[in-house]
């Protein structure tokens, strides 16, 4: 997966979501260059969807809750 592809993959996910996170979310991806075999691109990407996921589930929380959250994910 290319880094073009990521960068839709990403842009997909977070206008479902958090449009706003975008910018944020594609300068800390896994690049092509350090990851070619886009294993940790990933786990990345999984990692994006679980905290969204986590936000719908929990509409209420504050955002310093979701990164203690994200967090914990990690």
């Amino acid at each position: 997966m290319v880094d073009s592809e990521r960068l839709e993959a990403i842009r997909v996910l977070t206008s479902l979501y958090r449009p706003d996170d975008y910018q944020a979310a594609t300068m800390a991806m896994p690049k092509f260059t350090e990851d070619e075999s886009g294993k940790n691109f990933e786990e990345f990407f999984d990692f994006l969807q679980l905290v969204y996921l986590f936000q719908t589930e929990y509409v209420d929380m504050q955002s310093n809750d979701t990164s203690s959250a994200a967090n914990n994910l990690l």
